[in-house]
């Protein structure tokens, strides 16, 4: 179905801005984790984020493909996945700013994703 051009939508709330911002901060940091799937504490981590989105309820927010990363055992992310989701931290960057809880990007830099 079409969506019409003249359709009037109403943009998210910040309860929604925010719940789509943890996810991507759940989607980037485990992207992050995959590194070294041997490390206790990448092990300790993803479980960590998997209760946190869980515990968040979170579910509802995720994309079939970001559920699939963050339930994917670790180190089993080809690179282009990997790739793919840490530049979901652009994205983050920019959910932030508009929640007034970081500054806003700039246009010539890769945001920290530590920051």
């Amino acid at each position: 179905m079409a969506m019409d051009p003249f359709e009037t939508r109403m943009p998210p709330d910040a309860e929604r801005v925010a719940r789509r911002a943890m996810v991507l901060s759940a989607v980037v940091c485990r992207s992050n984790s995959d590194h070294d799937p041997a490390n206790p504490d990448a092990i300790d981590l993803w479980e960590r984020l998997k209760r946190w989105v869980e515990r968040l309820g979170l579910d509802g927010e995720m994309e079939p493909a970001e559920r699939d990363m963050l339930y994917a055992p670790l180190g089993s992310l080809d690179e282009k996945r990997r790739i793919r989701a840490t530049w979901d931290v652009e994205g983050l960057a920019i959910l932030a700013w508009a929640l007034g809880r970081f500054p806003f990007p700039a246009h010539d830099e890769q945001v920290d994703a530590y920051e």
